[in-house]
């Protein structure tokens, strides 16, 4: 608290100015008055002017805390299309204002001591953040933190595609391919745009070529986390074997409720032994082959719904080439209700 009073002994010559508090201080002005510092003859070292300010800065107001940054931004490396974040330390009287800026200039809405960019694109490389602190006692303004946008990973680029491939029913064709990139290749091979399962390496082998197959294309497709890409497609054409099985009844259409079972058949003629291997597929899948369906005719498992337009076919194969049945299609209806 501070009063102002008058002396009593000469009123409006001298007035005294009081700082209440656990010290009281007193300031006395008198009106004209003058003065001058004390002059020792003898010299001590003492300065009056330092221990004058030393008594009264005892009493000064506290002083506030301006902002003093701790801990500064790093440097940040970050690939094009990811986000890049800075954060900052700062002490000081609350209550402090950060603001981001970019090459000098404000981030509209970066206010906090955190900064994390939107996905930097590669025009963003060396571009420098900093963060400016103020409080009612001062300002301070952290270092610049250099910002590098690295290139974004590519898909895998092919350096070698698949070749055409023309074989005799019965042989084995191979496709390979290769694609440069980073770590973390994955090959997928796929037949007329459908993934064949397993073939996941830069090479696919057919065991034996089937004649059903001429003209079905096969490619690569390589892909990684930046993205993926297809080779170029091959075709496959197959050439009859001669003395080859040659088919006489293809497999029949089946025409089944839940829980009943379908025959498929198949005959055929050769002058030589013949084996036979049963395949599944559907419309929109690749036909694989049936663990265990090796004779003319084929009984699968009692129908289910989900069995419903599932395709079936038989490869038969002797000592010159393999021959191919027509696909033939299971198709499952819901069994009719039962009256009451």
């Amino acid at each position: 608290m501070t009063t102002f009073e008058s002396s009593p002994n000469d009123p409006g010559a001298v007035t005294q100015a009081t700082w209440e508090g656990p010290k009281p201080v007193a300031f006395v002005t008198i009106i004209g008055g003058t003065h001058q510092w004390p002059r020792p003859k003898t010299e001590t070292g003492f300065d009056v002017t330092d221990a004058i300010w030393a008594f009264f800065a005892r009493f000064l107001t506290p002083q506030g805390h301006a902002p003093t940054i701790k801990s500064q931004p790093h440097a940040n490396v970050q690939r094009a299309g990811h986000p890049a974040s800075f954060r900052v330390a700062a002490t000081g009287d609350e209550p402090m204002h950060c603001q981001w800026q970019k090459n000098g200039k404000d981030v509209p809405g970066a206010t906090s001591t955190w900064y994390t960019t939107p996905p930097a694109p590669r025009e963003d490389d060396g571009a420098v953040f900093r963060v400016v602190v103020v409080n009612a006692s001062g300002t301070a303004i952290s270092d610049g933190s250099l910002l590098h946008v690295a290139p974004a990973p590519t898909g895998p680029k092919f350096t070698r595609n698949p070749r055409n491939q023309s074989v005799v029913a019965g042989r084995p064709a191979t496709f390979s391919a290769a694609a440069e990139t980073e770590p973390g290749l994955h090959y997928q091979w796929q037949k007329n745009g459908m993934d064949i399962a397993g073939a996941t390496e830069a090479m696919y082998t057919i065991k034996q070529a089937i004649t059903a197959d001429s003209g079905a294309t096969f490619r690569a497709v390589a892909s990684n986390a930046a993205g993926s890409s297809a080779s170029i497609p091959a075709t496959l054409i197959v050439i009859p074997a001669p003395g080859a099985p040659v088919i006489v009844t293809n497999p029949a259409r089946a025409r089944l409720h839940p829980g009943e079972t379908a025959t498929f058949s198949v005959s055929a003629k050769s002058r030589t032994p013949m084996s036979y291997q049963w395949q599944r597929g559907r419309l929109t899948t690749n036909f694989t082959d049936i663990p265990g369906a090796s004779s003319a005719t084929y009984k699968p498992p009692g129908a289910r719904m989900s069995d419903h337009r599932t395709l079936f076919r038989c490869i038969i194969t002797n000592a010159a080439g393999a021959a191919v049945s027509a696909s033939e299609m299971m198709l499952v209806t819901p069994a009719p209700a039962v009256g009451r």
